[in-house]
């Protein structure tokens, strides 16, 4: 920030046009953009007057990928608390999962909204306001204790921290027990320095201190009109911690109700706002959503094809308002009308369901069925959004309206084990969750009927990471989750080399029997950001 109080990002682009269009958008909310057309101008701007009080970084991906996330390494070595932004084409969201871990704080997607771009570079402000004076320090240290830093020679000191130690690196509550004033938050801090979210925040909560009919909203949010004075809707503490690590002092003061909600959270993982009227899993898949839609556009909306009508046979469930009793009447068959609009708008989503799919190698990762019935439910909100119509497999009617995911969570547990339903209109998308790991021959079959019915559509492939990379060494005793014999294994690590070319030779298949039936396919891990996923698969569906 200049000594006048104007807050000052670089923009990284050789691009003069993207230059005037980002600086006009920063102009606007009080930001003075500097430019550089490259990397080694970049870098050498980091040492000048005009570098020096730099607030951010806004890298466009109009580099190679390799030089874009060494230009993020070279940054972060040498001013590790500036924040860096990547923008990045909707066609190329690998560049933004290589830039984030290379230490980006954010990515935005091109075109890109002007809401969004201020939004970004003032969260970046955000994450830095505790910093204030003590900026050039806390660039030299880090802002929290870590192990190291603690200093105590008790070898039941040093035994309660090597256990604690051990325990930040996993995602299970801790319990931190001790009298007031022996430092239960210092070794919360080093916890969080010491864990895979060190990089995000830690936020600490003193329970003792909040009156106990507040402390349940202040954790886990309200709904408006949840209570009096509940005048607009409030996120909780709960999920401004999610990535980073929520540190609650004097647990024991919570009331016994905040208690039992708090016992339910740390063992189910999900919790509802007061007042809240949706199930956890549409509140994530929502909050999902709404991530992804920034900086995309709605879909089409209804237009030419509006007014021709094409008919299929009816079926069970069908209403009978929808019945064309003329065309009906010419044979002895009873037919359905619908227009022409209303089965290209259409979108028919299925998620896998099964032993198979309720797996995870590891408590930190979500079972894949958690993960697919999610990707579902946020790519639906993200149709639903934009005046699609959505139809779940089996379902008797479209979900229409952004009111009717909560509906479709409900049908989930409905869907037919085999992706099939008659009912689908023609020319309808579809979009298919599962693991695929059945014999290629049975995932053939499906989808050489879904595309007699003239379906197109994609497959997404949604793996817990173990499945591709066979970590496991040594005697291991593998069983069949759908009940089949077990496989004990004497050396696993032999087997490794053999089993990812399996796996890849099954890839193939999947992708070639997608291809020759004019659908897609794609890959997902459970230890991915879900973001990346949905954003890719719905701009597929926005590209036909």
């Amino acid at each position: 920030m200049t000594p006048t109080g104007v807050r000052m990002v670089m923009l990284i682009d050789d691009e003069p046009a993207q230059q005037r269009l980002v600086s006009a958008l920063a102009a606007r909310a009080g930001w003075r953009t500097i430019f550089a057309a490259d990397s080694e101008t970049a870098i050498a701007h980091l040492g000048t007057r005009d570098g020096m009080m730099l607030d951010a970084v806004l890298i466009d991906h109009s580099m190679s990928n390799d030089e874009a996330v060494a230009l993020i390494r070279e940054i972060k070595a040498r001013r590790q608390m500036l924040p860096i932004l990547m923008l990045t084409p909707v066609s190329d969201v690998g560049i933004a999962v290589e830039a984030m871990r290379a230490g980006a704080t954010d990515f935005l997607v091109k075109p890109i909204a002007p809401d969004r771009l201020i939004a970004a570079l003032d969260a970046t402000l955000d994450e830095r306001v505790a910093s204030g004076e003590l900026r050039p320090l806390t660039e030299k240290i880090s802002a929290t204790l870590g192990f190291e830093d603690i200093v105590g020679s008790s070898p039941d000191f040093r035994a309660a921290l090597a256990i604690a130690a051990k325990a930040a690196r996993s995602r299970l509550p801790i319990l931190i027990e001790g009298e007031p004033g022996v430092g239960k938050e210092v070794v919360a801090e080093a916890v969080h320095a010491a864990s895979p979210r060190s990089k995000r925040t830690l936020t600490t909560v003193n329970c003792g201190a909040i009156p106990s009919n507040l402390i349940e909203s202040h954790l886990f949010g309200h709904e408006k009109g949840a209570f009096a004075g509940a005048f607009a809707r409030h996120v909780g503490k709960v999920i401004d911690a999610d990535g980073g690590t929520l540190f609650l002092d004097e647990v024991g003061e919570l009331s016994m109700g905040a208690q039992i909600k708090l016992l339910s959270y740390l063992q189910t993982g999900e919790f509802l706002p007061l007042g809240a009227r949706l199930p956890p899993l549409v509140v994530r898949a929502e909050r999902i959503a709404a991530t992804v839609m920034q900086g995309v556009h709605g879909r089409r909306r209804s237009g030419q094809g509006d007014a021709f009508w094409q008919f299929r046979p009816y079926l069970p469930g069908d209403a009978a308002s929808r019945v064309d009793w003329r065309q009906s009447a010419r044979s002895d068959r009873v037919f359905i009308r619908e227009t022409e609009w209303e089965a290209a708008q259409t979108v028919a989503l299925w998620s896998a369901r099964g032993p198979g799919m309720a797996w995870r190698s590891r408590d930190t990762l979500p079972l894949k069925q958690e993960r697919a019935e999610m990707l579902l439910l946020a790519l639906a909100a993200l149709l639903l959004r934009g005046g699609e119509r959505v139809r779940g497999f089996g379902a008797p009617r479209a979900f229409i309206g952004r009111a009717a995911l909560a509906p479709l969570a409900a049908f989930l547990p409905e869907q037919p084990p085999i992706p099939t339903d008659p009912r689908l209109p023609r020319h309808a998308r579809v979009v298919l969750f599962s693991d695929f790991l059945a014999p290629l021959e049975e995932t053939r079959a499906a989808l050489a009927g879904l595309a007699a019915q003239g379906l197109r559509g994609h497959l997404l492939q949604i793996l817990d990471p173990a499945e591709e990379t066979l970590p496991f060494a040594g005697h291991i005793r593998f069983e069949d989750p759908s009940g089949g014999a077990p496989a004990p294994i004497p050396r696993t690590e032999a087997l490794r080399g053999a089993y990812q070319a399996a796996l890849a030779a099954h890839r193939e298949g999947l992708a070639a029997a997608a291809s020759a039936m004019g659908w897609s396919f794609a890959t997902h891990r459970t230890d991915q950001p879900p973001e990346l996923a949905l954003l890719a698969l719905f701009q597929r569906l926005e590209g036909g």
